[in-house]
């Protein structure tokens, strides 16, 4: 999914939000998300990311796993919108894998 200017010329694109399932854990996706700096924390990457993951529990999928850096506290409060962490744990230097049990949007952002 992605996030454009449509009045803009070329529509630049502002954010930028993907999930993929796990052939292993069919009901666990790896997601990544990404806002460009000058549109981050203006609810841009929320909308995207819990349209994500509406459209994920709509295939089946309750688990979203990420990783990012542990100081990356933006991406971690953004991932709080659309779930309950299950799991934090460190996979390398300065890098934490975080599951988290989606649950359904709930009302405005």
């Amino acid at each position: 999914m992605v996030a454009e200017l449509p009045d803009a010329a070329n529509r630049p694109l502002i954010a930028v939000a993907r999930w993929i399932r796990d052939a292993s854990e069919p009901t666990t996706a790896d997601v990544a998300f990404v806002t460009r700096d000058d549109w981050q924390k203006r609810g841009v990457g929320v909308a995207l990311v819990r349209t994500l993951a509406d459209n994920a529990l709509q295939r089946g999928i309750t688990r979203f796993r990420a990783q990012t850096l542990w100081g990356n506290l933006a991406a971690i409060k953004l991932l709080e919108t659309i779930g309950t962490r299950k799991r934090r744990r460190p996979i390398a230097s300065g890098v934490a894998e975080l599951v988290y049990e989606l649950r359904s949007n709930q009302g405005d952002i």
